[in-house]
């Protein structure tokens, strides 16, 4: 942006000109005008609107109030506090790197709108983009910690396949208690099915 967008300021205008190629690690290696040589006023400030990081620190993470700890609204531990995980752009991509992360097998749903209920906590993260072949979240992009334009009723829920093993009346009643999904079974001879989200 440019105009000053983010608005004038009073300060000293450092830096004009500025003509970089987009390889340089610094603006500091970029062309411009002799520091401080300046043809503009503060009305020609510029600005930047980044789309977001690469999550820069290790995340542990959480499934909870589902049936399961591989299923339930995300959580991600920050400043040693447990926030929520805002479902704006949330797929099956990001899902896949929550059950990966979390060695709970595939994904079966993606659930939305605070599915596994709200938190009151921090919301941290917002707008992640995983391609869905990451190992574990801190490879995928988001905004910034704490950065997001949601509330808790949009905080985001994923259930994974799990490890579960049952007999087909034990399948039935563990799902029974989800009570959020409709299961469509494909017969005794395959456990293949699908989970939709009905929250």
């Amino acid at each position: 942006p440019g105009l000053a967008e983010f608005g004038g300021g009073s300060d000293s205008i450092w830096l004009a000109e500025v003509n970089c190629t987009g390889t340089e690690a610094a603006l500091s290696e970029c062309r411009a005008s002799p520091w401080g040589g300046k043809n503009c006023t503060h009305r020609e400030n510029v600005g930047v609107d980044c789309s977001g990081l690469t999550i820069s620190e290790h995340i542990q993470l959480r499934l909870v109030n589902g049936p399961s700890r591989c299923a339930g609204r995300v959580e991600v531990l920050h400043d040693q506090q447990w926030g929520a995980v805002c479902d704006h752009s949330w797929d099956i991509n990001d899902a896949k790197v929550v059950c990966r992360q979390l060695a709970c097998g595939a994904v079966l749903s993606v659930p939305d709108k605070a599915c596994f209920g709200e938190r009151s906590h921090p919301i941290w993260l917002d707008e992640i983009n995983c391609t869905g072949t990451e190992a574990s979240l801190t490879e995928c992009r988001a905004r910034l910690w704490g950065d997001h334009n949601c509330t808790h009723e949009e905080d985001a829920g994923v259930v994974c396949s799990g490890k579960w093993e049952f007999s087909e009346t034990e399948f039935f009643q563990n799902f029974q208690f989800m009570g959020n999904f409709k299961m469509i079974w494909s017969g005794p001879a395959n456990w293949n099915f699908q989970v939709s989200s009905s929250c």
